[in-house]
């Protein structure tokens, strides 16, 4: 539990000691912290810097299917080179409770899978932020339950917690 907390942080921080460069757009490696750095799973001896971006959440949008969330996730891997990209996740929208969602959340449920498909299809990293302000409570708890099962397989994505 202290390696994935570890992990966390350091992805958040996002300052370590390779270039973004260097990181494999074909593929996204495995990662794994190596005494205080963010290293390859594979090479404990590269140290990675993931460079990136937060892009406007899903919640913001007065339809969840609107495309400024992915045409900034396009922008952010193409035009800006970033290696990482925070997506921040609201747990009204995932779990249905704007009035503007009426399936119970599945189809922005379905939007974030769809989004974090496409960033791990670029070979990019991408760091769910469940975005709550307060204490984590049962719900939140919940949340990193469905999530981590979802994307336990996935290398390129990176939990905010």
């Amino acid at each position: 539990m202290k390696k994935i907390s570890l992990i966390l942080i350091i992805a958040c921080i996002l300052s370590l000691n390779t270039a973004a460069s260097e990181i494999n757009t074909n593929n996204s490696h495995q990662l794994k912290v190596y005494g205080n750095k963010l290293v390859w799973a594979d090479d404990e001896s590269v140290g990675v810097t993931l460079s990136g971006v937060n892009v406007c959440g899903a919640e913001w949008l007065a339809n969840p299917g609107d495309d400024k969330v992915r045409r900034s996730v396009n922008t952010a891997i193409n035009e800006w080179h970033c290696s990482v990209i925070r997506l921040p996740v609201s747990g009204n929208g995932w779990w249905g409770e704007y009035e503007y969602i009426t399936d119970g959340g599945k189809k922005y449920r379905e939007y974030i899978k769809n989004t974090v498909s496409d960033i791990s299809a670029a070979g990019k990293y991408v760091i769910l932020d469940y975005h709550k302000y307060q204490y984590a409570d049962e719900r939140t708890l919940n949340f990193w339950k469905e999530a981590s099962e979802e994307y336990k397989n996935n290398p390129s994505v990176l939990f905010g917690i």
